[in-house]
C-alpha cells in the first residue's frame, strides 16, 4: 500500500476513534434514591455506536436502573445500523428517554428515527429535529429507480416507529419526504415529543 494512503487510512481510524471515546460517555447516577444510567451520543451514528447503546442497557438492566436517559445531538448517519440501534429501544426491560440536548444540538436524519423510537422523547430549548431524506453513502442525492425504493422503505420505517409510540406519524413521513425540519416548541406542539425540558435535572 503506498505511503499516502495508508496516512489517510490512519488519519481516519483516529478520527474515528476519536468520535467514539472522545464524545461517548455514561454516567450512572442516584436521583431520589433511583438508579438512572445517562448516556451523551453527540456523534455521527456508525456501527460503534449500536455498541455503546447495547452495553448501555445491558449495564442498566444489570443495574437494575429504572431509567435510561440518551442525549442527542447527532447529524446522522447510517440507516442500517439505526435500525438495529431502535430493536434494541424497544426491546430494552428499561425505559429510554432519548432528548435532544443540549441547546443548539439536533437530531438529524437518522437522529429522527432515534428520537421517535424513545420511550419518551423530549428535547431541550433551542434544538431541532428532522431531515431525514435518504442519501447515498457518500452524502449525495440518490438517483433513479434506487431513490424511490430507499424513500418508501424509510417512510414505512418511520410510519411504523411513530405508530408504535402514538407520535404524529403525518409530520414523520414529511421529515422523509420534504425533509422537514422543526423547533422543539414546533415539535411539542405537533407532538412529535413529548416534553421540552432546560436540563437533566428538569427533565428527571
Amino acid at each position: 500500500m503506498p505511503k499516502k494512503s495508508f496516512l489517510n487510512l490512519a488519519i481516519i481510524y483516529f478520527f474515528i476513534l476519536i468520535n467514539f471515546t472522545s464524545l461517548y460517555a455514561e454516567t450512572q447516577s442516584n436521583v431520589g434514591g433511583e438508579h438512572i444510567a445517562v448516556m451523551d451520543m453527540d456523534m455521527m451514528i456508525l456501527p460503534g455506536t449500536q455498541g455503546y447503546l447495547e452495553d448501555t442497557i445491558k449495564s442498566a438492566e444489570d443495574n437494575n436502573a429504572k431509567l435510561i436517559i440518551l442525549t442527542l445531538d447527532t447529524p446522522g448517519g447510517m440507516l442500517n445500523t439505526t435500525q438495529e440501534m431502535i430493536q434494541k429501544i424497544f426491546s430494552s426491560k428499561v425505559p429510554i428517554v432519548i432528548y435532544v440536548s443540549p441547546t443548539g444540538a439536533s437530531a438529524t436524519s437518522a437522529g429522527v428515527f432515534l428520537t421517535l423510537a424513545g420511550h419518551i422523547a423530549a428535547m431541550a430549548p433551542g434544538t431541532t429535529i428532522g431531515a431525514a431524506h435518504p442519501v447515498a453513502g457518500d452524502g449525495k442525492d440518490i438517483e433513479g429507480d434506487m431513490r424511490a425504493k430507499a424513500e418508501n422503505s424509510t417512510i414505512s420505517m418511520v410510519k411504523a416507529i411513530s405508530e408504535q409510540r402514538g407520535r404524529n406519524v403525518k409530520w414523520a413521513e414529511q421529515a422523509v419526504k420534504e425533509s422537514s425540519s422543526i423547533t422543539e416548541k414546533e415539535a411539542l406542539s405537533l407532538k412529535v415529543v413529548d416534553l421540552v425540558a432546560d436540563d437533566l435535572d428538569e427533565l428527571i
